[in-house]
């Protein structure tokens, strides 16, 4: 199999249909980061012609490479042209896709820590190639219960990337892994790709992503003390539906506590992981 790098034009019409796509590996979300990160696309094909594409995000460091997942984003998986039905078609095409991803990531870069989507539930061809792979954890809303209670008196839909940044800042105690200008144009980059939206009441604020295409909506950035209260005044608006809801991480003990308070749905998924490397 041969791996090329390619532009976004040709990845954009090609892409869409292929096994494993979400939002977070779509053009328009890797071109925001394409802003501040060094992103790019590759394909692989065999005799057959294109058969996967994968983004990457490089980094040189001292005398070697790393592959870093950009901030927030919470898949940044290989996509498949197809997903054959029958088993034995699927293991034999996917081992040799995978096993050509596998080692053009171990021979390229030092480290990486990739989380591969939900549909890659199969990772035992990137273990067999001597990649460690690590279970991680999210929740997802179906449908969030009615409550009666909830008010819609303080909901709003804002623009001001600038107070959403502040928030977080909050949130964090100050300690941002993100730089401030970077931060207000990767929000404002997705809001006017209209797959982000900002919400907010008094208590809290939350950018959420919007996946078009599979009927998801992300957690993006999440600030404030209550943030349960505004995803019910949320979907009690409107803006979910037709969605489900990703809370974006259970992994932590604090937080899958807090989050299981809406009772959702347990979503396990895989990050693919290179960390020998002496910093």
């Amino acid at each position: 199999m041969k791996i090329d790098r390619i532009d976004f034009d040709f990845y954009e019409k090609n892409s869409e249909n292929f096994f494993g796509f979400n939002v977070f590996v779509s053009r328009k979300y890797l071109e925001t980061f394409g802003g501040i990160k060094n992103i790019k696309i590759y394909s692989i094909s065999s005799e057959n012609g294109i058969e996967a594409f994968f983004p990457v995000n490089e980094k040189k460091l001292f005398f070697s490479k790393i592959f870093l997942t950009p901030q927030f984003t919470q898949f940044f998986n290989i996509i498949l042209k197809n997903n054959p039905e029958h088993e034995k078609k699927k293991f034999f095409r996917f081992r040799e896709i995978l096993s050509t991803y596998s080692i053009f990531l171990k021979k390229n870069f030092a480290y990486f820590s990739l989380p591969l989507h939900y549909d890659f539930y199969d990772i035992r061809i990137f273990k067999w190639n001597g990649i460690n792979v690590v279970p991680c954890y999210s929740y997802m809303v179906d449908e969030f219960k009615e409550n009666d209670s909830i008010s819609l008196d303080g909901l709003k839909l804002i623009t001001d990337s600038q107070k959403l940044y502040q928030d977080y800042l909050i949130s964090y105690k100050g300690k941002s892994h993100i730089d401030k200008k970077d931060f207000i144009y990767i929000i404002d980059s997705l809001r006017e790709k209209k797959l982000l939206k900002i919400f907010s009441n008094s208590k809290a604020s939350v950018a959420v992503l919007f996946d078009n295409r599979s009927k998801v909506a992300y957690l993006y950035v999440i600030t404030g003390k209550d943030t349960i209260e505004l995803l019910n005044q949320i979907y009690k608006g409107g803006y979910f539906k037709g969605y489900k809801v990703d809370l974006v991480g259970a992994n932590t003990e604090r937080i899958a506590k807090y989050k299981s308070k809406i009772d959702p749905s347990l979503k396990l998924y895989f990050k693919l992981e290179k960390k020998y490397v002496n910093f």
